[in-house]
């Protein structure tokens, strides 16, 4: 009996330790897209004509809190289409940066080339601590694969995907097909 058992830990940590090393890659696969999206939004240049994002700034009063100012950057690229004979805006990286009172808040979408979210990333002033609070969420085909946070979550994985399903629809208003 105890010779069943521990074959069945063992089995048990061999698979474990499988699923953590697939994870692990999954994740650099992840990060190499992101280093790919801030060298695309590196490249940009100074030129309109160079220029694939669209940026979206508001100035609001929020009552109790004051003045709120919020700014969304959506990158994109822009790829020609054969089968349509038209040029398709697929947005890959969107960032939002936007107070509450005091208090900064800051996040990154990551897509893929297909337009599916595969990293969030939010920080913002902790009212807690000098530290400042950050989630981490990582998507390989839809599922969630990987998480990392430090003190208060804003978002659960499922509402980062919500919101980034927000942003890619405004996209989708605010740029011509």
């Amino acid at each position: 009996m105890k010779q069943i058992l521990s074959l069945l830990l063992l089995l048990v940590s061999i698979a474990a330790q499988a699923q953590t090393g697939k994870a692990a890659q999954q994740v650099a696969q992840i990060r190499a897209r992101y280093q790919e999206a801030k060298q695309m939004m590196a490249n940009e240049g100074d030129d309109w004509l160079t220029q694939n994002h669209v940026v979206v700034n508001a100035t609001y009063m929020c009552p109790g809190a004051g003045p709120r100012d919020e700014s969304v950057k959506i990158y994109f690229t822009l790829d020609e289409d054969e089968e349509a004979e038209d040029y398709v805006r697929t947005p890959y990286l969107i960032l939002r940066s936007y107070n509450v009172a005091p208090r900064k808040f800051y996040e990154e979408y990551l897509y893929d080339a297909k337009g599916r979210l595969i990293f969030f990333y939010s920080s913002n002033d902790s009212y807690e601590s000098e530290a400042k609070d950050e989630s981490r969420y990582y998507w390989q085909g839809g599922k969630l694969v990987h998480q990392q946070k430090q003190g208060e979550t804003l978002y659960t994985a499922d509402e980062a995907k919500e919101m980034s399903e927000h942003f890619l629809q405004t996209f989708r208003m605010l740029v011509i097909p």
